[in-house]
């Protein structure tokens, strides 16, 4: 590799070297200075030793962090009812050792667009070493599992373009709960007095377990009863049960309409 000359002081008499090392490797160099005088004569002195060090050369790197934001709460693996508003925050570091221009980031998900909010501190355009870049986007939880991935991309001075990626996820939860009432004698004309039995047939229609399951009926004194369901004994309204609860009573003269809540 050779060394050009970078600048000079008006008189001449001192000139100061400065190489670029982009394409240099770490290792000890024979350095030459060669001149020629005002008669032409060609000047020569050294050899002297230059080392380069790993810690000399350009080492571009970018990195970024992104983060989902459920009001307060932020992490990744949350778990946020559907339909509310959310963030994501991507924090952009530079983890090289020369700054960085053009940085980018961008979302793999259609339709989230980060942007840039703050951390230019000195407005040079330039990614600094000591510098952290924020970028949000914003969205709506959709249901069940998501999984995002941020690419953001820095241009060193020379060289080619550094890149580095880092996904953030969430589950988006939708509770929802079914009843279906019956009776032993539904829809049927029966005489005043007659024992019945109404039966509440409860399940799951979302997508996590429910807790805290309770079962009334629209007629006063009669208590709907847990009988059987949770399988696992866990007090949660699972995915996969089914929870029938009973109540008892006697039919009494005329239409009779009850609803299971």
């Amino acid at each position: 590799p050779s060394i050009s000359a970078q600048s000079a002081d008006l008189t001449g008499a001192h000139w100061t070297y400065k190489p670029d090392l982009t394409n240099w490797v770490v290792g000890t160099y024979a350095l030459r200075v060669q001149a020629q005088d005002i008669h032409g004569n060609t000047i020569m002195q050294g050899p002297y030793t230059f080392t380069v060090t790993a810690e000399m050369l350009p080492q571009p790197a970018i990195a970024i962090n992104t983060m989902t934001i459920d009001g307060a709460t932020q992490g990744d693996g949350l778990n946020i009812l559907t339909g509310e508003s959310i963030q994501w925050r991507y924090t952009v570091t530079n983890a090289g050792n020369v700054v960085l221009s053009n940085v980018t980031v961008i979302d793999n998900i259609a339709g989230v667009t980060p942007a840039y909010v703050s951390g230019d501190t000195n407005n040079d355009g330039t990614l600094d070493l000591a510098e952290t870049w924020i970028y949000e986007a914003s969205g709506t939880a959709n249901t069940g599992n998501y999984t995002n991935t941020a690419t953001a991309t820095g241009t060193p001075i020379m060289g080619a373009a550094v890149t580095a990626t880092d996904g953030s996820s969430y589950f988006g939860v939708d509770p929802q709960i079914k009843i279906v009432e019956s009776s032993n004698v539904d829809d049927m004309d029966i005489l005043p007095g007659t024992s019945i039995t109404w039966t509440y047939t409860v399940t799951n229609l979302g997508n996590v377990a429910l807790s805290n399951v309770t079962v009334t009926d629209s007629v006063s004194g009669v208590p709907p009863v847990y009988v059987i369901g949770d399988t696992n004994n866990d007090g949660k309204l699972d995915l996969t049960e089914t929870w029938i609860y009973e109540a008892n009573g006697t039919s009494i003269v005329g239409t009779y309409l009850s609803t299971g809540t």
